[in-house]
């Protein structure tokens, strides 16, 4: 029996919770979510996702802890006590940042699978040429990708972080072709990996650092799910590079391959 315990069923965090379970069913793996303390005194198999009230009992020496219980490890105290079995990080990049406050060896890089039969690519005709992915970043940023895509005669759609649903989302994506993606730094990116498994091409604005330190927008890709663009003169060659290959990319096998849903929860079982 594996115990789950969160307290965020919402955005990234809550999708994580979802993607976990689906995971765990797939592996036809018996769980429990947030069940009585006492239940589960002599079981191993402890998984706190996010902070929760698990981090103040013992039980926490034998859990698995993460990825959403902290920003830094500095913002938790018992993150920095280091009373768990292991902590779990989406990316490499987030525990290098972890590394500075938390033994290496206390650190495992876990990402959630992606559910790519619920993300598909749609039959249905395109009627947009690109989705534009905006999340934290600044609105001058915007007004150049909106500017630069009219210029070139492309219609485009705008999905704002935190301004809509799910449906909504997967609909615009059955209609679009490509996606430039407009992000901030992510750990995972599980929207960004939602549109790869949908078969979009992504062109992405890649934001390279956060609070000074080494990271990405991007941090599960290879050259099939398309290019990026780190700021600068290079948007006309690097967008008509993508243009000009868009056939070529492959972002959903990308995903398939890395990023499987029961794979990925029998990952976190072994650790």
């Amino acid at each position: 029996m594996v115990h789950l315990y969160y307290n965020n069923t919402t955005r990234g965090p809550g999708k994580v919770v979802t993607n976990l379970i689906k995971g765990l069913v797939l592996l036809n793996e018996k769980y429990s979510e947030n069940t009585s303390f006492d239940s589960i005194v002599k079981d191993d198999k402890i998984i706190c996702l996010q902070e929760h009230e698990i981090l103040e009992t013992e039980l926490s020496k034998r859990a698995l802890v993460g990825p959403n219980v902290c920003v830094v490890p500095s913002d938790n105290s018992n993150i920095m006590k280091g009373n768990y079995r292991k902590l779990i990080v989406p990316c490499e990049w987030v525990k290098k940042l972890y590394s500075n406050s938390v033994p290496t060896d206390k650190i495992e890089v876990w990402p959630v699978g992606v559910d790519t039969e619920d993300f598909t690519p749609s039959e249905n005709k395109k009627t947009i040429d690109c989705l534009i992915y905006y999340k934290n970043r600044g609105t001058n940023e915007l007004n150049v990708v909106e500017q630069f895509l009219q210029s070139k005669g492309l219609k485009y759609v705008i999905v704002h972080y935190g301004h809509y649903d799910e449906e909504n989302f997967k609909a615009y994506l059955s209609l679009s072709k490509f996606c430039f993606m407009l992000d901030n730094t992510e750990s995972q990116g599980l929207a960004t990996l939602e549109i790869m498994a949908s078969g979009l091409p992504v062109f992405v604005w890649d934001q390279t650092t956060w609070n000074g330190f080494d990271a990405t927008s991007i941090p599960y890709w290879d050259d099939r799910c398309g290019i990026k663009y780190f700021g600068g003169d290079q948007l006309e060659n690097k967008f008509n590079q993508f243009l000009d290959n868009l056939d070529t990319f492959n972002p959903r096998q990308y995903v398939i391959e890395n990023l499987d849903l029961k794979i990925q929860a029998k990952k976190l079982i072994d650790l």
